[in-house]
């Protein structure tokens, strides 16, 4: 709603941005005097940055939104060269089970490009609702997006009997609202489709989708269920292929989250017909190499429309034989350090969940680090983070909780210290 005062040419005083094709993709500098402060950078991620980082040299005012014309609005001189030191920085949102809307997500872009962040794993699709529009099945937000009510805080028996859901889903046009928004902010949106579990709200709006016949609901708690897709049917791969096609249209991430956790396959693929047929052809002794099928076909489609998918380690475990040897699979690990506790697995009041991201299912690289951050027993941040030999550190009150991660490329292993240090004290051992 503001003229732009920008003008090309140039200029010597001001704010004045200049292209540099020699710098990195993310990288700029930033040459502030008495003058002027001069920005270059070869990309728009640069230039964003550039501005955040002048935002944070002037007053605290500059995040709001009336002006304060007497604030000191000075910037102190400097000259900064500055470059992520990872690739993948990123944060997890998470609208199956609690539905936020258009301005929240927007909202949470904003506090991404402040914090220079430039991934947003968006999980649109869980036991709990389905919260992304697909044409082709309408009834995956008509029926999947609602559910007869939630459970109380972790009480699985429980119920607050309020219908939830009605409305609460994303058209495609919104989709895609969201998407240009974000990558106006330099951010790449990944978005999750979990497969083949945690997918109880596509049976509920499709029963034919799983192995047992009966009707389904919109799960009302958290947790793992039982109800998995069934893998023996041609009709499922024909949905999710369908699913994903529009799903790919909508996203030009090159990435997807397939899930491959938490898939209760015993407990379906066993006793159902369809999928013990299919284990004897291929001669296949235990329901869950039936993964290897699945994610056999679900990759090579993904692969075919240009993308490329990661998984949870679960399904990484499943001993798959397809040849994936470049997918990225997701880690997951538990480190408490609160003051009296050390590492306690038990401990849910301060305590972080680290989960590696290994590029190739058999180099056992680790590329990325993705910290979850529980306080009283509450996720209240999901940072991510893309390198080897990381070490991380998040005030809890007047202590310091230091989860260091000492990975060692090629093989896999990481330790975590879990310790609680003072303020301004460092275990050494990142």
């Amino acid at each position: 709603g503001v003229e732009s005062l920008a003008s090309e040419g140039n200029a010597s005083k001001g704010f004045v941005f200049r292209y540099n094709a020699e710098l990195p993709k993310e990288a700029y500098t930033l040459a502030v005097s008495r003058k002027a402060a001069i920005a270059e950078a070869s990309s728009l991620n640069g230039v964003i940055y550039a501005i955040q980082t002048m935002k944070q040299m002037l007053p605290t005012e500059v995040f709001g939104k009336t002006a304060v014309p007497e604030a000191d609005w000075t910037m102190p001189c400097a000259t900064i060269n500055d470059a992520p030191r990872f690739g993948y920085r990123g944060l997890h949102l998470d609208e199956a089970r609690h539905f936020f809307g258009m301005d929240a997500v927007k909202r949470y872009i904003d506090i991404m490009e402040v914090h220079k962040l430039n991934t947003l794993h968006w999980h649109l699709t869980d036991d709990q609702g389905w919260r992304i529009e697909i044409k082709k099945y309408p009834e995956l937000t008509t029926i999947g997006s609602k559910r007869s009510g939630t459970c109380v805080k972790k009480d699985f028996n429980s119920t607050d009997g309020i219908p939830y859901g009605e409305g609460m889903w994303y058209t495609q046009d919104q989709i895609k609202e969201v998407v240009a928004y974000a990558a106006s902010k330099g951010i790449t949106v990944i978005p999750e489709i979990d497969l083949p579990g945690h997918m109880v709200a596509a049976l509920a709006s499709y029963n034919w989708l799983g192995c047992r016949k009966e009707k389904f609901e919109v799960r009302t708690t958290w947790g793992v269920s039982e109800d998995v897709l069934c893998v023996g049917k041609e009709s499922t791969f024909k949905f999710i292929e369908d699913v994903l096609a529009e799903v790919f249209d909508l996203f030009p991430s090159k990435y997807i989250h397939l899930g491959g956790d938490e898939a209760a396959v015993k407990e379906n693929w066993a006793k159902c017909d369809d999928c013990k047929a299919l284990m004897q052809k291929h001669g296949y002794t235990e329901p869950s190499q039936l993964m290897n099928i699945f994610f056999g076909r679900m990759l090579g489609f993904v692969r075919a429309n240009g993308k490329d998918s990661y998984e949870r380690e679960q399904y990484a475990h499943r001993s798959h034989k397809h040849g994936s040897n470049h997918c990225l699979v997701l880690h997951h690990r538990i480190a408490t350090g609160h003051k009296g506790c050390r590492t306690k697995r038990g401990c849910s009041q301060n305590r972080a969940a680290i989960t590696f991201i290994q590029v190739g299912t058999h180099t056992g690289h680790i590329a990325h680090v993705i910290t979850h951050i529980v306080r009283n027993g509450c996720r209240i941040a999901r940072i991510v983070l893309g390198n080897v030999g990381f070490h991380f550190s998040h005030q809890v009150g007047t202590h310091v909780s230091c989860f260091c991660v000492n990975a060692t490329a090629h093989t896999g292993k990481e330790s975590l210290c879990g310790s609680t240090h003072t303020k301004g004290q460092h275990c050494g051992s990142d």
